[in-house]
């Protein structure tokens, strides 16, 4: 059973430790988010952040936050050995859930080329790449927005 669960900033540090339990392996050290960068990112943006438990262990979470632009999704992530048990699917249509009443009319996001599970979750899920250009930030991938209008 996945329980979706509703974080605030008391929660910041459950997410960066999950966040560096999934992309510890593969990201560089420098790079990871610190409770401190989310405070700073998040201070004066109205957020949502949900976590799902898996058999009661904290297994996946999502941070994102309103633009004028729509909902700007973040943050995501599951852990690898909990994948493909619609955790993130379960994240997804929680968050949808909470948007509806916003009148959102689209959630955008990006990622690296590199993570392929997560892209093709997205799509999925109804959403489009809308945009796809060689990153700066790590030159050996690509970076992709996608977007869901609703």
């Amino acid at each position: 059973m996945i329980d979706i669960v509703e974080f605030d900033e008391h929660d910041y540090s459950k997410i960066v430790v999950l966040n560096k339990t999934i992309f510890g392996p593969i990201v560089k050290k420098q790079k990871l988010y610190t409770e401190e960068n989310m405070k700073e990112r998040l201070a004066t943006k109205k957020s949502i952040m949900l976590g799902a438990k898996y058999q009661n262990k904290l297994v996946g979470y999502i941070v994102g936050y309103f633009e004028k632009k729509g909902f700007y999704l973040w943050l995501w992530g599951v852990r690898k050995e909990y994948r493909r048990n619609g955790i993130y699917s379960a994240l997804l249509f929680k968050l949808e859930e909470i948007l509806k009443p916003h009148k959102v009319e689209k959630i955008f996001a990006k990622l690296f080329s590199n993570m392929t599970d997560s892209l093709i979750c997205h799509l999925k899920k109804g959403y489009v790449v809308v945009k796809a250009f060689k990153s700066r930030r790590e030159p050996s991938f690509y970076e992709i927005i996608l977007e869901k209008k609703f």
